[in-house]
């Protein structure tokens, strides 16, 4: 039969192995939390480098639409003035 020593040395012994492994369920549950929370972070941070990503192509495709229509308005006084000089010199 235990003596009331050992008895209260396994009892003991009981309760700190039960506080170990709520301590480790408790440390797991916060690692869990902690590695969502930075998942969440990292997730932010590509949406925000998307959207500057994407404001790049805007300006870009803005930039390109604008130099197509001074490229035409340049073609086209070209073209006006070819014709004007071709016209100029006939009459000539």
């Amino acid at each position: 039969m235990l003596c009331c020593r050992q008895r209260f040395f396994h009892t003991n012994n009981l309760y700190v192995i039960c506080s170990l492994l709520l301590a480790a369920g408790f440390i797991l549950q916060i690692k869990v939390l902690y590695n969502n929370h930075q998942k969440h972070i990292r997730f932010l941070e590509y949406k925000q480098r998307i959207n500057d990503v994407y404001e790049a192509v805007h300006l870009v495709e803005r930039l390109a639409n604008h130099t197509n229509s001074l490229i035409n308005k340049m073609d086209k006084t070209m073209r006006s003035y070819k014709y004007n000089k071709i016209r100029l010199k006939g009459t000539s």
